[in-house]
């Protein structure tokens, strides 16, 4: 008896871990007041949906301007298996990422700490982000000159975005106006994509793999790169 009650333990704990998980959908919008993340109350700021979101979900961010948690210019992305659409117009009802603007920057009128990372932030194991949509602006964390050029030494010394796990996909975005490369990606393994994004007015570099680990594959694709500056 105990063996057979053993072995029916055994088999009623394999079907329990074979029990699918299904990925949740979670909606922003700039604005939105008591937001729950569904489509009809949608989050107001990105980093509320990464707060709520595991891997293998989905973050859907129509037009507007979102400058992070305190308006503070950035979020961080530390789960694996995410996907992040921008684009969207204010019903959700389309897509279209050249059309409906997602812009991500910093609030020059933020009293939070002064960012000088990435505003997009990826930590931890972020492998197979889809990063696809979004308008990143670095010129309100910039510092110029009373002429107007940039102010090299107290402007942030980092990328717009940095991906450094496998296979992370940087898709149909537009990033302007950074004090260093535009895109990094130190790529490893497989599966890592750069494509059809707009890469202008930038120091040194619009994409950077200068990091990419020996052997891992990146497909660079489609893309534009203009006012590179030295």
């Amino acid at each position: 008896m105990r063996r057979r009650l053993t072995c029916l333990l055994a088999i009623t704990g394999m079907f329990a871990l074979a029990v699918p998980t299904f990925a949740t959908d979670f909606y922003v919008k700039a604005g939105a007041k008591r937001g729950k993340g569904t489509l009809e109350k949608p989050h107001k700021g990105i980093y509320k949906a990464l707060a709520d979101a595991v891997a293998g979900d989905v973050i859907h961010v129509a037009q507007g301007v979102y400058s992070g948690k305190l308006k503070a210019g950035f979020i961080v992305i530390n789960t694996r298996d995410l996907t992040l659409l921008g684009g969207y117009n204010d019903d959700f009802s389309e897509r279209n990422p050249f059309k409906y603007k997602t812009i991500f920057r910093h609030d020059p009128e933020s009293k939070a700490s002064y960012n000088t990372k990435e505003i997009i932030q990826c930590t931890d194991d972020h492998s197979n982000l889809v990063f696809d949509g979004f308008l990143l602006d670095g010129s309100t964390r910039n510092k110029y000159n009373a002429d107007g050029d940039l102010k090299f030494s107290e402007s942030p010394n980092a990328p717009l975005i940095t991906v450094s796990s496998p296979g992370c996909k940087i898709r149909n975005c537009v990033v302007v106006n950074s004090a260093h490369n535009g895109i990094r990606m130190n790529a490893r393994g497989e599966g890592n994509v750069i494509e059809n994004n707009i890469i202008i007015n930038y120091l040194d570099r619009g994409i950077d793999l200068g990091a990419a680990q020996e052997g891992s594959e990146v497909l660079v694709k489609n893309n534009t790169c203009a006012f590179g500056w030295t």
